[in-house]
C-alpha cells in the first residue's frame, strides 16, 4: 500500500493482479489523515475493495472464511430465482426450522468436516424425535447445498461424499391407518356435516375426488368442465400459502408434479357438493373458502380435523391426506385397476400400490372364506 497527499488529504492505493486478465489494476480510497488509525481502515477498505473487484471479475467467491449462515442465505437465494416457488419454501422451512437449529451459524463452511456431519445426522436421528424419512430428506437437501458450496468455490472439497449414514430402523406403520373404513367416514361426515359445513364440504369432497389439500383448495368455478354431461375438476396447480398473508393465498402455476395434471370425473355426490358450493355466497372465485373469501390454509383444517379425531374417539391420526388415501382404498375395492387409480389421483408414489395391493389382498381372503362357508 502507498500514499499520496493532495489538496491536505491522503490517498491510498493497494496494487492487486486480476485473475482472470492476470493484468494489474489498482483500487484506492481517500481519507484526512495518514495516523496509524487512518492506514489500518484504509487496510480494511481496500481488502473489500480488492475481494469484490476478484468476485465480479471471476463470478465466484474469494473468500474461504464464510459462515455456514451466509453460505445458506446465499443458497437460498440462487434456489429462489431457478425453482418453483412450492420447493423453494420447502428448502427454506427445512434449513430455517431444521438445519439451523442442529447446526452452529458462526461455523465456518471450510471447517464442516464428513465426521462433523455424521455426528449431527446421527443425533439428530436419536434425539430430535423427527422421523426417519424426515432426517433422510435434510440429509439429501444438505448434500445438494454442499454441491453447490463446492461448485461456488466456497469449499474446496465436498464433506457429503465421504459422509456414511447407518440410518435408524422404524417400525413400518400400519397400512390400515393411512385410510378410513365405511363406518369411520361415514361417522367423520355426519358430524361435520351436522358441526361445520363448510369444512364438511371441503372433507368429503377430498374424498371423492382423492385430490390433495392443495389442489382442492386452490380449485376456482372456472376449473369445472362439462363435457357431454359429465362434469370434470380441472387440476393444474396446487395452492400457495407459505410465507403469504391469508389474502395473499393463490393458485400455482403448476401442481405439485407432471402426473397432478388432469381431469378428474366427478360423481353425483361430488356434483351435489358444487352445487352446495355455487348456491353458498362467495366472495371470491375460489370453490371453497373463508368467510373473508381466502382459501383455506391446510393448518386450520388439520387442527380441526384433530377436534372431530378427539370427538369421535378414533384410533387414526386424521389430517387431510387420509381423506385422499381412503378415496384410493375405495377405488381398490370396487376392483378400479391401479394405472386408472393412479391416473386420477395423479399419484406416482408407492403408497397408491401399498394400499391397492393390502385391499385387493384383504378381498381376496375375504373371498376364500366365503368359499369355505360353501
Amino acid at each position: 500500500m502507498y500514499i499520496k497527499e493532495r489538496n491536505g488529504k491522503f490517498r491510498y492505493f493497494q496494487d492487486y493482479k486480476d485473475p482472470l486478465t492476470e493484468k494489474r489494476k489498482t483500487v484506492s480510497c481517500t481519507l484526512n489523515s495518514k495516523s496509524r488509525a487512518a492506514q489500518k481502515q484504509a487496510r480494511i477498505i481496500l481488502t473489500e475493495r480488492i475481494e469484490k473487484a476478484v468476485e465480479k471479475s471471476t463470478l465466484s467467491p474469494v473468500q474461504k472464511n464464510i459462515r455456514l449462515c451466509d453460505a445458506i442465505d446465499k443458497w437460498l437465494e440462487f434456489r429462489k430465482n431457478n425453482t418453483k416457488r412450492s420447493t423453494y419454501i420447502s428448502l427454506k422451512c427445512t434449513f430455517q426450522s431444521q438445519i439451523n437449529k442442529y447446526f452452529d451459524e458462526d461455523t465456518l463452511l471450510r471447517n464442516i468436516t464428513p465426521h462433523f456431519i455424521e455426528k449431527k445426522i446421527d443425533y439428530i436421528q436419536y434425539n430430535s424425535g423427527l422421523r426417519v424419512n424426515t432426517v433422510k430428506n435434510m440429509y439429501y437437501r444438505l448434500n445438494t447445498f454442499f454441491k453447490w458450496a463446492k461448485q461456488s468455490e466456497y469449499i474446496d472439497k465436498n464433506p457429503m461424499k465421504e459422509v456414511e449414514i447407518v440410518w435408524k430402523r422404524e417400525e413400518a406403520p400400519n397400512i390400515e391407518n393411512k385410510f378410513l373404513e365405511d363406518d369411520e367416514m361415514q361417522a367423520i361426515l355426519d358430524y361435520t356435516w351436522n358441526e361445520n359445513k363448510p369444512y364438511a364440504a371441503l372433507i368429503e369432497w377430498l374424498y371423492l375426488t382423492g385430490m390433495r389439500f392443495g389442489e382442492a383448495a386452490s380449485l376456482k368455478f372456472d376449473d369445472i368442465k362439462n363435457i357431454d354431461g359429465a362434469y370434470f375438476a380441472s387440476v393444474t396447480g396446487t395452492l400457495n400459502y407459505l410465507d403469504v398473508s391469508s389474502k395473499s393465498r393463490s393458485k400455482s402455476n403448476s401442481p405439485k408434479t407432471k402426473k397432478s395434471v388432469r381431469d378428474i370425473e366427478l360423481s353425483k355426490r361430488a356434483i351435489e357438493i358444487l352445487n352446495f358450493e355455487k348456491k353458498t355466497p362467495h366472495k371470491s372465485s375460489f370453490i371453497f373458502e373463508t368467510q373473508n373469501g381466502t382459501p383455506y390454509h391446510p393448518v386450520n383444517i388439520n387442527q380441526y380435523l384433530k377436534r372431530v379425531e378427539s370427538k369421535l374417539g378414533l384410533n387414526k391420526h386424521l389430517t387431510t391426506h387420509i381423506f385422499r388415501h381412503t378415496h384410493i382404498s375405495k377405488l381398490a375395492e370396487l376392483g378400479v385397476p391401479l394405472y386408472v387409480i393412479k391416473e386420477r389421483v395423479g399419484h406416482s408414489s408407492n403408497v397408491t400400490e401399498k394400499i391397492y395391493l393390502h385391499v385387493t389382498k384383504k378381498a381376496k381372503r375375504k373371498l376364500i372364506s366365503e368359499l369355505d362357508n360353501l
